[in-house]
């Protein structure tokens, strides 16, 4: 089931909040690295708040605009970008206490443009993982104009897939030596 909801975008506002903050903070290093360290729990928690929702099997999606017919800025939030948006956001807790550290000992230079190049990066994982077109369903697969059939992009020997089907899996086929992008 889909789910309309403004919450995938919610990490990535709060990411660009907080590039914005540690910029504004450049002068006092003690409010940098704490907009830094806030930030990359805010974010933790605000993908976590995205679990319930994706473990009982739902898809968040918000569309922020439709460019043309078929064709829309989206992000989706399913079980696989969840995942990659749970690893960046908790990996960014531990590398920003690391962080302070290991800046502050060494006395570099540009501390402030290394956190908000750190956080510009979070920024994109989150962006990437959240992305609309990581879909299976919004990708661009060649297609027969005549059937619904969808071809993979990822097997050596093209299998074909109904476009009807919502669930994907990708499966290793040992006897072919290929992976396999499959619909059930």
């Amino acid at each position: 089931m889909v789910i309309e909801t403004a919450q995938p975008l919610l990490p990535i506002a709060i990411v660009l909040c907080v590039s914005v903050l540690i910029l504004l903070s450049r002068k006092r290093p003690n409010v940098r690295e704490f907009w830094s360290v806030a930030g990359a729990v805010l974010t933790f928690a605000a993908v976590m708040m995205m679990v319930p929702a994706v473990w009982q099997g739902h898809r968040l999606v918000y569309t922020l605009s439709t460019i043309a017919p078929g064709i829309s800025l989206n992000f989706r939030v399913d079980a696989l970008s969840l995942v990659f948006g749970i690893v960046s956001s908790f990996l960014w807790i531990f590398a920003s206490v690391y962080n302070i550290g290991y800046m502050r000992s060494l006395k570099e230079h540009a501390q402030t443009r290394y956190y908000l190049c750190f956080a510009v990066a979070i920024l994109g994982a989150q962006g990437v993982s959240y992305s609309g077109g990581l879909s299976p369903s919004t990708c661009s697969m060649k297609s027969s104009p005549s059937s619904p059939i969808r071809w993979s992009p990822i097997t050596r020997m093209r299998k074909a897939m109904p476009v009807e089907r919502s669930t994907w899996s990708i499966s290793w086929e040992r006897r072919k030596g290929c992976c396999c992008l499959r619909s059930s």
